[in-house]
C-alpha cells in the first residue's frame, strides 16, 4: 500500500486523467518541520512515480515559520493562488500558527473558485497516538471557502508504531523507476 489511501489516489487519477500528457499540475507544499517534510517529500515522490508518464509537476515548498516573514509569504501566495494542488503536510496536535492562517487568507479569495485539491498530510511517527482534529477541521473550511477538493491522509497509528520501532523494515524501497523531479525542497 502506498503513503496514499485508495480514495485520495483514484481523486487523483480522476484529475489527471483528463490532462493532456503536456500539461504541468503546480502543487504548493507547506510543512512544519523536517519530520514533516520528509512525509510530505515521500507523497511527493509517489506522485511523481504514479502520475509521471501522464502529467509533469512543478513543486514549490514552504516551510510554514517562513510564510511570517511578508517577501517569502507574498512569493508563496502567488504560488499558492495559482496551484493546482496544495498540500499541507503538518502534525496532528495543535492549530495551525497564526502566521499561516494569515497566509492562507491572502491567496484563498485570489483563487477565484480556480478548480484545484488542498491535501493534509496529517501527523508523523513523533506525534501522540491520537490525532487532533483542529487543523482538519480549519483546513476542510478552507478548502470549502476556495472552492477546492479536500483530501486527507492521516498516518495510520500501526504504520506510525512500525516506523518508531527500532525494528529495520525488512522491505526495503526500490529506487524510483521515474526520471528524477526538477524539485528540492527548500532546506531548513
Amino acid at each position: 500500500m502506498g503513503l496514499f489511501p485508495k480514495t485520495v489516489s483514484a481523486n487523483l487519477e480522476k484529475s489527471v486523467d483528463s490532462t493532456s500528457p503536456a500539461e504541468t499540475l503546480a502543487v504548493v507544499v507547506v510543512y512544519e518541520d523536517t519530520l514533516t517534510r520528509d512525509r510530505a517529500l515521500a507523497v511527493c515522490d509517489e506522485l511523481v512515480q504514479q502520475f509521471w508518464t501522464k502529467v509533469e509537476f512543478e513543486f514549490n515548498w514552504w516551510r510554514e515559520t517562513f510564510l511570517t516573514d511578508s517577501i517569502i509569504a507574498g512569493e508563496a501566495s502567488w504560488y499558492a493562488t495559482n496551484a493546482d494542488l496544495i498540500i499541507f503536510s503538518i502534525h496532528a496536535e495543535g492549530e495551525l500558527s497564526s502566521g499561516t492562517t494569515a497566509w492562507i487568507e491572502t491567496w484563498l479569495d485570489k483563487r477565484e473558485k480556480r478548480d484545484g485539491a488542498l491535501i493534509v498530510l496529517l501527523g508523523t511517527p513523533a506525534d501522540p497516538k491520537t490525532a487532533g482534529d483542529l487543523k482538519p477541521r480549519y483546513l476542510r473550511r478552507i478548502a470549502q471557502r476556495g472552492g477546492l477538493d479536500y483530501l486527507s491522509s492521516i498516518l495510520p497509528i500501526t504504520q506510525r508504531a512500525r516506523q518508531t520501532t527500532s525494528v529495520p523494515d525488512q522491505t526495503p524501497n526500490p529506487p524510483p523507476t521515474h526520471p528524477s523531479p526538477r524539485w528540492r525542497p527548500l532546506e531548513d
